[in-house]
């Protein structure tokens, strides 16, 4: 996959994470809440999500059906009795369990508005987090680099989370000191979803953090086994570079070549954004019919606020 730089780097891109900006996360998560079956079913008609599952619920009682209702969840004992359509009403289970996957690989080391991709990633993952937690609920996660990947197994203590995201700054702070793309992240990314399906069980919400740029056809067929006995969501995190590009001199990459593109190459530019967004929409394609939901998160604007469009109570 390839992947871009631009020719001089604006001061005023963040590049890297500290452990201190991660957990100022934790007062925007005060808002927030994460699990997605906590969200009643009118938040989530028309956003695309509904294809997470109610499962980790008790049944508790039917209603009356309104529009936006899951119709998976339709009570046909009590409608065909009354006459009217039902839907069953259910209470939330304790003790939940969410997994996060942070991509850090130097693919995400991009950014030409406010921030990185990896520093997008990185936050998301501390939001997550703290937001679980709040909720009451244990959390886990794996952050991964080309070469490496650290695992927490879910806990609800918040030392563990602060471990984590100790764990999470350094490799994104490595990106910095590394400052080079690796094209081995495509393999890496495949190995770590394997580990991922070995370790959840069932039922559980399963996050992954990443520009999904490196995706196998193997790498789908994880995906699936995964969403099989858990609720998977996908944060696509992106940069406006990478959906349309701008009229000026940049460097396109691919981790072993590279050329210098300038803005009077206007048939190469058309070239470039036709790959890109070729590969994206196979991305998308791929991933709408594995029925997973996607939630795309960019580098430009601040990363609570758009979370917060989609998971505030």
């Amino acid at each position: 996959m390839l992947s871009f730089q631009k020719k001089t780097q604006t001061p005023k891109t963040e590049v890297a994470v500290t452990l201190d900006s991660l957990l100022l996360q934790q007062y925007h998560s005060s808002s927030l809440r994460f699990f997605l079956h906590q969200l009643s079913s009118t938040v989530l008609a028309g956003r695309h999500l509904s294809h997470i599952r109610g499962r980790g619920l008790d049944f508790e009682d039917s209603r009356i059906y309104v529009p936006g209702d899951d119709i998976r969840n339709l009570d046909w004992k009590i409608s065909a009795r009354t006459g009217k359509t039902h839907t069953k009403v259910f209470n939330e289970e304790k003790d939940k369990v969410l997994l996060v996957m942070v991509d850090q690989t130097s693919g995400m080391f991009f950014g030409t508005i406010n921030k990185t991709k990896s520093v997008v990633a990185a936050e998301l993952g501390a939001l997550i987090g703290f937001s679980t937690l709040d909720n009451g609920d244990r959390f886990g996660g794996i952050v991964f680099n080309e070469t490496d990947s650290f695992l927490l197994r879910p806990s609800k203590m918040k030392s563990s989370l602060t471990r984590f995201l100790q764990v999470l700054t350094d490799y994104n702070q490595n990106l910095v000191k590394t400052k080079s793309y690796s094209a081995e992240s495509e393999k890496y990314t495949e190995n770590i979803l394997k580990q991922l399906a070995s370790l959840t069980s069932q039922n559980m919400m399963v996050a992954l953090v990443s520009d999904f740029r490196r995706l196998k056809n193997e790498t789908y067929e994880h995906l699936a086994h995964l969403r099989m006995h858990n609720d998977v969501i996908l944060f696509h995190v992106y940069d406006p570079f990478e959906w349309q590009l701008p009229e000026q001199e940049f460097i396109y990459s691919n981790g072993k070549r590279q050329i210098r593109v300038k803005n009077n190459q206007k048939s190469l530019i058309r070239k470039i954004n036709k790959h890109f967004s070729d590969s994206r929409n196979d991305f998308f394609d791929k991933i709408s019919g594995l029925k997973i939901p996607v939630i795309h998160i960019n580098t430009e604007e601040p990363v609570a606020e758009q979370f917060g469009k989609w998971f505030a109570k």
